[in-house]
């Protein structure tokens, strides 16, 4: 009896495991969210619809093992993108505390991923007037966020030019009172959100990593890195091209139509993970 039980248990955890390795390359891929990506992969793997999913570390984990084999050498630059992309819409709304969150700070994304803001405001509407005077064309709707209810996301599309797409980038607006439960560390002992100054560190330790830099010499703030065409070269941009100053310039785009496709709330708790 306990053999049985303990063979049942392999066997479920290898089948979640074949699940997430599927899933972690439409993910890579095609740019799906975990949940979506879950469920085709069950489809793709002919499994019975009812079939226990893995759960979204076991995912993470997946994505992580995936872009090392697969996506070395193209997804440090893709990452660096949409982060430095990310700050300048951090920047943009920064009386409203934005937090980064999911693939984009925890370093899985690519480009074919979207941004996804946290915004924790004492007046929420407040958030949408700033968004207008910016003359963002962006598209509110309502989703489920990390506290269970609903919040309203303010979803827009931006161009990243060291990638050449539009990216998509979605404000979650939450009161200020909830940016206290935000801060708790996850399942992993992460932070699982960054303000400002924690997004510019993510970006200036890239690029110490990039140009050979070791922790104990990396600049620290309000110092400059010693050589900016060197970085841009190291990253992959043109020589003297600065992320930061064109992702500024860069116009204000009409969302795509891929931006958030799932029109109803039952799949919202899967935008922020």
């Amino acid at each position: 009896m306990l053999l049985a039980s303990c063979l049942a248990y392999i066997n479920v955890n290898t089948l979640q495991s074949e699940i997430a390795a599927t899933a972690a390359a439409l993910v890579v891929e095609e740019g799906l969210e975990y949940g979506p990506a879950k469920r085709r992969a069950v489809k793709q793997m002919a499994l019975p619809a009812r079939t226990e999913l893995p759960d979204n570390d076991l995912l993470e984990d997946a994505v992580r093992e995936y872009i090392a084999v697969f996506c070395a050498d193209s997804q440090p630059f893709e990452l660096a993108a949409l982060r430095e992309l990310a700050l300048v819409w951090m920047q943009r709304m920064a009386a409203f505390r934005p937090y980064l969150t999911g693939a984009v700070w925890h370093g899985t994304a690519t480009k074919l991923s979207d941004i996804y803001i946290q915004l924790f405001c004492d007046d929420p509407k407040s958030a949408e007037i700033a968004l207008i005077e910016h003359n963002a064309d962006y598209e509110p709707r309502t989703v489920k966020g990390f506290t269970g209810g609903d919040v309203e996301a303010l979803s827009l599309s931006s161009l990243c030019k060291p990638l050449s797409v539009h990216v998509g980038v979605h404000y979650m607006v939450y009161d200020h009172d909830d940016l206290r439960g935000a801060l708790r560390s996850d399942a992993k002992g992460r932070t699982p959100r960054g303000n400002i100054l924690a997004v510019q560190k993510l970006i200036l330790l890239a690029a110490c990593r990039a140009l050979g830099i070791d922790s104990e010499k990396e600049p620290q703030r309000g110092q400059f890195l010693p050589d900016l065409q060197a970085h841009s070269q190291a990253m992959g941009q043109k020589a003297g091209e600065k992320w930061t100053a064109a992702a500024l310039l860069q116009p204000m785009l009409p969302r795509s139509d891929r931006l958030l496709a799932v029109q109803n709330t039952q799949n919202a708790p899967e935008i922020e993970k």
